[in-house]
């Protein structure tokens, strides 16, 4: 959704502010005028889908807080899968403050900006560990008698736990 805000600003801007439309001067939508109604409805749209992917990263959130209480998610590479939707929301927040001159969005990009550099510091502290010492993947390991021993559950596969906390938060908040 990040990503689709941005794209319509992106249209809205190349559409009023670079007089292209108005240089075609054809027909009744490459004109000046329909260029500062696409603007403003690319505008609309894309404060639209910012609020909707907001509602969406919120309830994410909630799906991992409450598997983390509960203790059914553990770290695992679908930790990494956290970052996207706060990358391309922060990018659709920097493109709105630049469009609307908005200290408001200026403040939420920059939030949404130091939260991203946050998620990633934490995943890569422990993704290294983990990868070095095999669990992430579920590698066999070696006990002190030399004898192999059954890997763990491989961390990739939690996002089964983290799946099914979210549908029942799905049918709680029905």
């Amino acid at each position: 959704m990040g990503q689709s805000a941005t794209a319509l600003q992106i249209l809205g801007t190349a559409a009023s502010s670079k007089g292209v439309f108005a240089g075609y001067n054809r027909g009744t939508f490459l004109q000046a005028e329909p260029a500062k109604i696409i603007f403003a409805t690319s505008v609309m749209a894309a404060m639209l889908l910012v609020g909707f992917g907001v509602f969406w990263i919120c309830i994410s959130y909630f799906a991992i807080a409450e598997a983390l209480i509960k203790r059914k998610l553990h770290l695992g590479l679908i930790w990494w899968s956290t970052i996207f939707p706060v990358g391309t929301m922060a990018t659709a927040f920097i493109s709105l403050s630049h469009e609307l001159d908005s200290s408001v969005f200026k403040g939420l990009a920059a939030t949404l900006l130091v939260w991203l550099v946050m998620i990633y510091a934490f995943n890569t502290c422990f993704t290294i560990p983990m990868t070095l010492t095999g669990k992430l993947l579920g590698v066999p390991r070696k006990n002190d008698h030399g004898l192999t021993e059954p890997a763990a559950r491989p961390a990739f596969q939690n996002h089964l736990a983290l799946s099914q906390c979210a549908v029942a938060a799905g049918k709680e908040m029905v």
